[in-house]
């Protein structure tokens, strides 16, 4: 392997050199990454931070961010950040890539003033979400064929239905979650899930180059398609003749397993220049195709000041939700629960307020609340929030029944003095899962029964 570039730093009064500035990895089997050249003027706020690798693709180079300064990124350098992080403006060269790490759900860019992909560059995401197989959509094996994993659609089924895709999830106006992997068939591997890109640009966002976050085909013969990742963009201005894509990956190449669906994309702007066929989540090839994807268009000018927040309710109790945004003209509201717009009816009050209630909570009410806010230019979504309503059996309060739910069911049998300590917002009558309105050694077996499906 080649040597990684070393770094540079010049910060100057005036500059009058003339030279050449490099720090390119060095050539091998594998060149090594690019390194870091750092230049600043004395009298300017603002650093500039270039990567380029003399157009030989190797390593990736990890970066943050320590001050706010302008990066560029180009000729054969790939970059990534280590955490979230702000520049005050990017330019992605031709050869550079921006991208993350393998299955990092924690993307974040802001870009404080423009940001540019030029053409032949990429800010790219392609088969870095879940694993084959992995995933809440993933594609599943049998009978040797494997079925396309699911996120903003469903994966496809794999030959004659044997295998079914992975179902859809998520959300389509906040998309944050990795694509799924496909399933692996006879002697081949699904193809991986699209990564996650967040990028907030404050002012214009000029795309001539790609942004992507594809799912990966699935290899060989028989490996279902990686469902598509997702893409969520703020801008004031969003143009270029590129592409924004977040496609499934198409099946094996005997075409006897499932595509996997598209991803979801968000495009939030109140000037899009931009054609919206330039902007797709399609699903991919196989004996079934994956479905497509979602692509939703909203607000930039909304702003919230305050989110809902994530609750644990029991059965029987109110529940209230509170948001409250600022926008463009007049707004309007709508509450969504898993992506579904809720409307009043008695026992749901408030769905197209600022304040959502339910009174009284039911089993089936569990899930994400949050408020779609829609001003003159379009809609925007808050930070959703999780409603608990804790079953019997769930002992921790966290929504699911597992192996987590074992300590405290010990504890509940002991007793409250043993069990309120530990978790006082939850309650150790959730223990008493045959019903009979005490907790005591006639619930192991039922509780049993529920961690093992029964």
């Amino acid at each position: 392997g080649g040597g990684g570039g070393g770094r540079i730093a010049i910060v100057f009064d005036a500059n009058t050199f003339a030279g050449v500035l490099s720090a390119h990895g060095g050539a091998a089997w594998q060149c090594g990454g690019a390194g870091t050249i750092f230049t600043k003027a004395s009298g300017k706020a603002t650093g500039e931070l270039l990567l380029d690798n003399g157009g030989d693709a190797g390593a990736w180079t990890p970066f943050e961010t320590p001050s706010v300064f302008d990066l560029s990124i180009g000729n054969a350098a790939v970059a990534y950040p280590l955490q979230p992080v702000t520049v005050s403006n990017l330019r992605i060269l031709a050869g550079g890539r921006l991208t993350h790490a393998r299955q990092a759900d924690d993307f974040a860019l802001t870009v404080q003033q423009d940001a540019v992909i030029d053409d032949g560059g990429y800010l790219l995401a392609d088969g870095l979400g879940y694993a084959a197989q992995v995933g809440p959509g993933a594609g599943v094996a049998y009978s040797g064929y494997g079925s396309g994993a699911g996120y903003g659609g469903k994966g496809g089924d794999g030959y004659n239905h044997y295998s079914p895709g992975g179902a859809p999830y998520g959300f389509m106006e906040k998309p944050r979650d990795m694509g799924s992997g496909g399933g692996s068939g006879s002697g081949s591997s699904g193809g991986s899930g699209g990564g996650v890109l967040v990028v907030v640009v404050g002012g214009s966002f000029q795309v001539d180059g790609q942004v992507n976050a594809n799912g990966n085909n699935g290899s060989g013969q028989n490996g279902g398609g990686g469902s598509g990742g997702s893409i969520l963009i703020e801008a004031d201005a969003l143009a270029g003749a590129g592409f924004i894509t977040a496609h499934g990956g198409n099946a094996g190449s005997a075409g006897v397993s499932g595509g996997g669906a598209g991803g979801r994309i968000a495009v939030f702007t109140c000037d899009l220049q931009m054609s919206m066929s330039q902007i797709t989540a399609s699903g991919g090839t196989g004996w079934e195709a994956g479905e497509a994807g979602t692509v939703f268009y909203g607000s930039n000018t909304i702003e919230f000041t305050l989110h809902p927040a994530d609750q644990i309710v029991f059965f029987g109790e109110p529940v209230t939700f509170t948001a409250a945004a600022t926008g463009q003209g007049g707004l309007t509201y709508q509450w969504r629960k898993d992506g579904v717009d809720l409307i009043d009816d008695g026992r749901i009050t408030g769905a197209t307020t600022t304040t959502l209630a339910i009174d009284p909570v039911e089993y089936d009410d569990n899930g994400y609340y949050y408020l779609v806010v829609t001003d003159d230019c379009g809609p925007f979504a808050s930070e959703w929030a999780r409603l608990i309503v804790p079953v019997p059996g769930d002992l921790n309060c966290d929504g699911e029944i597992n192996g987590f739910d074992i300590d405290p069911f010990v504890l509940a049998l002991l007793g409250p003095s043993y069990y309120d300590p530990v978790y006082p917002d939850c309650s150790y009558m959730l223990g008493d899962i045959n019903g009979d309105g005490d907790v005591n050694g006639f619930d192991i077996d039922p509780f049993v029964d529920l961690l093992i499906g029964g």
